[in-house]
């Protein structure tokens, strides 16, 4: 049996449109079986986007990394606020990828975007200024220590904050295991003054 964080699905493609809506700004996403959250944006993401959206007004050509992005909503929204920003789209899931695909050219008028098949940081060597990221809870703790670890440690260049206030922080088990995660390891949350994004915006479903 598939899951979302697999890189094939086996289900049936039953294909169905959503719409969401933040800021005043309305999408519509092309869902379908084997990928994350394919009813609704879930409340995670919409929480992390939110979040994201108030404490950064006004960001340039910086370089975005949307790890694990499943059917792209970090991806299309964050393009829309910040037009341009650069943006690369990974997921380990192909049908997740293809839907990425879609739902950029679907909600937003640029081609300004790279989507790409990589498990965690397999297939990704660049380096970022922001990294955001609803971890795949369902992939196991080694998995999301990974990606918390080579975000804060190894990619983004605000690597010691996130991009989160301690209120929205999700993680392991619950909206405390990111901030768990960065007090064992010494590294301060919530983001400063002046440095988009903190670094690593990461949350799980709750």
């Amino acid at each position: 049996m598939s899951h979302y964080f697999s890189e094939v699905q086996d289900v049936k493609s039953v294909k169905k449109i959503i719409n969401y809506e933040i800021k005043n700004e309305k999408f519509e996403f092309l869902t379908d079986n084997g990928v994350f959250s394919k009813t609704k944006v879930d409340f995670g993401t919409d929480v992390m986007l939110r979040t994201f959206l108030n404490e950064n007004k006004k960001l340039g050509n910086i370089q975005i990394l949307d790890i694990g992005c499943g059917y792209g909503v970090v991806s299309v929204v964050v393009k829309r606020f910040f037009e341009k920003a650069k943006i690369l789209s990974t997921d380990v899931n192909e049908r997740a990828l293809e839907l990425t695909k879609k739902n950029i050219q679907k909600n937003n008028r640029t081609d300004d975007f790279e989507v790409r098949k990589s498990f965690v940081f397999d297939n990704i060597s660049e380096n970022f200024d922001v990294i955001l990221s609803n971890p795949p809870i369902r992939a196991g703790k080694q998995v999301i220590f990974e990606i918390y670890e080579k975000s804060f440690f190894q990619r983004a260049a605000c690597a010691v904050d996130v991009a989160l206030d301690r209120r929205a922080v999700g993680g392991l088990s619950g909206p405390r295991g990111a901030q768990r995660y960065g007090d064992l390891r010494g590294r301060p949350l919530g983001g400063r003054e002046g440095r988009p994004g903190g670094g690593l915006a990461a949350l799980s479903a709750l």
